[in-house]
Parts: C-alpha cells; structure tokens; sequence
C-alpha cells in the first residue's frame, strides 16, 4: 500500500511532504515508569524547497503558526491527523544539488557498512535521548536534507523542525503548557 503525507500551515495547503518525523516524550522514575504526562518534542520535516514561507516564520521570532499534518493512503482515505497548535519553527535548512552532479545515482550502492546517522528517525531518536552528543543543529539539519537527498535523488529540498505548544493526535490532544509551573 502506497502512502503520502501533505502539511497544511501559514497559507499553505496539502503541501506534499518528502519525510517527517514527531517525537513525543514523557519522564520516567528510577524504575523506568512514567513519572509525566506525555509531551511534544518537536516535528521534522522534509518538502520541496523553494518556498519563502518556512524562511519568513523563522525571521519573525514571536510568530507562530498552527496547522495539520496528514497521512493518506492510497484510496485517498486519511490514516492519521496530526494538528498543532501554537508551534515555533526552529530550524530551517535549504539544500540543493545539480542534477549534473549525479545525485540520482549516487545512491544506488548499498553495503552493510553504511551507516544510518542519516535517517531522520534514528537522529530525533538520539537527539531525544541524549545519545548524540555530537548533534549540532545546524550541522545536523544539513545532514539530515543532504542524506534524504542522496537516498532519494531529490535536487531540491528544505528540512525544518518545529517546537509546538500543543498537538492532537487520533483525536488525543498533548498539551506541552508553555508557561505554566
């Protein structure tokens, strides 16, 4: 079964997602149970670059945003809705590279020994976790979009990650309570 994913924010509509990733996230005590309620993290992001918007958001330090993320199958049915609230974008990274650079096939060979620092879920995965001492965002940024571009031969694309006050999931909202003790 095929799937798609399309973002809906600050006037855009449906637009078509490459590669997203929402990271949730809730302490635990000394014995390994939940000691919070569950809160966001945040939300990456892979499109099409070439659009202003994500660039203008980050410039407008107070400005946020709310929208949803859907996945859909390939009936057109909606399988999950992920909608935000209040959300800040955090990173925004654009890479492109010439299509005579030969990115379309640069890809093509695959070893055991490659590694996987490049999948968005394994870097939030150890981002949450504070596995990764190394991560730098914005070194990580570029090599989260220049790794999905080799993956998939995509010239053009931007990464970004947002930091939202509240999300709704299948209906079960999240509310991360900015501001409050």
């Amino acid at each position: 079964m095929a799937y798609t994913a399309n973002l809906t924010v600050a006037g855009l509509e449906e637009l078509p997602i490459y590669e997203f990733a929402i990271s949730f996230q809730q302490a635990m005590d000394n014995k390994g149970r939940p000691a919070s309620g569950v809160f966001t993290g945040d939300i990456f992001l892979i499109v099409e670059g070439g659009n202003d918007t994500f660039f203008e958001w980050l410039c407008e330090a107070t400005r946020t945003e709310s929208g949803k993320i859907k996945t859909i199958d390939d009936s057109g049915s909606t399988l999950v809705e992920y909608a935000f609230e209040n959300a800040f974008i955090t990173d925004v990274n654009e890479n492109f590279i010439d299509d005579a650079m030969g990115i379309r096939n640069e890809f093509n060979l695959v070893s055991a020994e490659e590694d996987d620092n490049g999948n968005i879920g394994h870097r939030v995965h150890n981002q949450i976790r504070g596995r990764d001492e190394n991560y730098r965002p914005l070194l990580g940024a570029y090599d989260t979009a220049r790794g999905f571009q080799r993956r998939t031969g995509n010239a053009y694309v931007t990464y970004f990650s947002l930091s939202c006050e509240k999300i709704r999931v299948r209906d079960v909202e999240h509310d991360n309570q900015w501001g409050k003790k």
